[in-house]
């Protein structure tokens, strides 16, 4: 993935992209954003930012399912902030599929190096941070400013990171930016949407479905071969978290 682009430009490209596209929305509320009450947001913007930038970084460094598990354990440690911050409580239940799904995501990632796992577990818990204040950010202000903030750090972000300046893209490397970009920008939207009506362990949950997505792309795309053991523990993680967040969306919600 990325066809050569470093971690840091493929940050700068969507930043940049979602910057354009939502600076007029962002302009209009732009006196809301110094005030008292947009903490969450910038809360929300500087560990989202982290958290895709490590992303970016495990995604060069391994396969896209690997990478994205490791993601994806956000919504575990989405459930231990709340009991930290919220004072929710945590059930056996749920410390059971907490387990399985840091076991199964240890499995798929065994025999890479550890600097991709440390990497992508601080991806994790500087996105469960990022969800736990998305959903306060989300019902404050529109998902349009919410994800221009971002773009904004993002851009940011790879420019303070970055070594070097900026490489002039290549025409084989179009596509791939062009690709960051759309789709980043798109889903971050729409991801932004869900969490203003649902609680953040729930709205959490969609982002699962990625871990599917990539293990496809993997797969049939690049023809990477699935062993037993892989294919139980791409099962064993999704059935984890997806009883976590059911568990903890049924204390949440009333029948």
């Amino acid at each position: 993935m990325g066809s050569g682009l470093d971690s840091t430009e493929l940050t700068f490209y969507r930043g940049a992209a979602g910057f354009i596209a939502f600076l007029g929305p962002a302009m209009r509320s732009r006196s809301l954003l110094v005030q008292k009450i947009a903490w969450p947001l910038w809360l929300r913007t500087i560990a989202s930012s982290v958290s895709i930038l490590c992303y970016y970084w495990t995604l060069q460094a391994t396969d896209i399912g690997i990478a994205s598990s490791l993601l994806n354990l956000a919504p575990v440690f989405v459930m231990f902030l709340a009991a930290v911050f919220l004072s929710e409580k945590i059930t056996p239940a749920e410390m059971i599929a907490v387990v399985v799904a840091v076991v199964s995501v240890t499995s798929l990632g065994s025999g890479i190096p550890g600097i991709v796992w440390i990497v992508g577990l601080c991806g994790s818990v500087t996105g469960a941070t990022s969800f736990t204040a998305l959903r306060a950010s989300a019902q404050r202000f529109a998902a349009s400013v919410v994800v221009w903030m971002l773009s904004v750090f993002l851009v940011i972000t790879a420019l303070l990171l970055k070594h070097g300046h900026l490489q002039t893209p290549r025409s084989t490397q179009v596509p791939v930016i062009a690709a960051v970009c759309i789709f980043g920008v798109i889903s971050q939207f729409f991801q932004t949407k869900t969490y203003s009506f649902l609680p953040a362990a729930i709205a959490s949950a969609f982002g699962l479905t990625s871990v599917v997505w990539s293990f496809c792309f993997d797969v049939v795309l690049f023809n990477k071969p699935l062993g037993t053991v892989q294919a139980a523990s791409y099962f064993s993680f999704i059935l984890a978290v997806g009883v976590l967040v059911y568990i903890r969306g049924a204390q949440r919600v009333p029948a």
